[in-house]
């Protein structure tokens, strides 16, 4: 098993994935305590899987975009009620207040509710399907990061902990109106934030690679600009970046990507595919 790199900045990779930036209740200071920790917690553990999991590309790219739709779709985005545009958080608050006057939740609260719940059901499934594998080791990791965050009866564990396919069980039980739901998807943010921070080796790479791929689109484009046999329209050009990624970008050093190389292997890709 690879060794997780400690050579980056803890505080330059919280920059990425920062509940600071969802929540500013979030202590800077103890995150960056957590993601050491949790990193400790990999190691510690041998968790082969998960650290593959955050260092081949196409299950990096899954976890970090899993991630950031869970910020932006969930926790950042405004949602439309009783004509004024509110967060979740802002929802589960009203919804707190009608529960503790013992008053039944409004039909367009629980409308909004049920949909929030159907698209995560949705975005979840590629990472599920993603983790499947290393599930019981990342319930392991879950209960000690409960420790480390000093989170109280989550239902991220309940979540984790599912049995692979009975993780919808959770919102018919637990997870019952915006109040619960907002909690659940906020766990899940910081949990998974920490777990992507706590390996910077899977980071550098996953931004590299798309470095090196930004270079390739630009300077094919140029390219294709000046030697029109060489171009490529459309989908064709998006099936030479794939192609491009998936056969020499991530092995090659960003400087050796020269026009000469690119020319190259655009003149390889139209000769095997057109």
């Amino acid at each position: 098993m690879k060794k997780l790199s400690l050579s980056l900045s803890l505080l330059a990779l919280t920059a990425l994935f920062n509940p600071v930036l969802v929540d500013a209740k979030v202590d800077t200071k103890h995150t960056v305590k957590v993601i050491h920790a949790v990193r400790v917690i990999l190691v510690r553990h041998s968790v082969r899987l998960i650290e593959e999991l955050l260092i081949f590309d196409q299950t990096t790219r899954s976890l970090i975009v899993y991630v950031r739709s869970l910020r932006n779709n969930f926790l950042l985005r405004k949602i439309m009620y009783q004509g004024k545009e509110i967060t979740l958080k802002e929802l589960a608050a009203i919804a707190q207040d009608l529960k503790a006057q013992n008053k039944k939740l409004d039909p367009e609260m629980m409308a909004i509710f049920d949909e929030l719940v159907e698209e995560f059901r949705v975005l979840s499934e590629p990472f599920l399907e993603v983790i499947s594998e290393g599930k019981s080791v990342l319930v392991k990791v879950v209960e000690e990061w409960i420790e480390k965050r000093n989170v109280s009866d989550t239902n991220l564990q309940r979540w984790i902990d599912s049995e692979a396919g009975k993780e919808e069980e959770l919102f018919k039980t637990f997870i019952t109106s915006p109040v619960e739901l907002h909690a659940f998807f906020y766990d899940l943010f910081v949990f998974l934030s920490d777990l992507v921070n706590s390996c910077p080796k899977a980071i550098a790479d996953y931004q590299l690679t798309n470095k090196k791929l930004t270079k390739v689109q630009h300077v094919a484009a140029d390219i294709m600009k000046k030697r029109p046999r060489l171009s490529l329209q459309g989908k064709d050009f998006t099936r030479f970046l794939c192609w491009a990624k998936a056969s020499f970008v991530r092995e090659t050093k960003f400087s050796s990507l020269t026009q000469e190389a690119i020319t190259k292997q655009l003149h390889t890709f139209i000769r095997k595919h057109k």
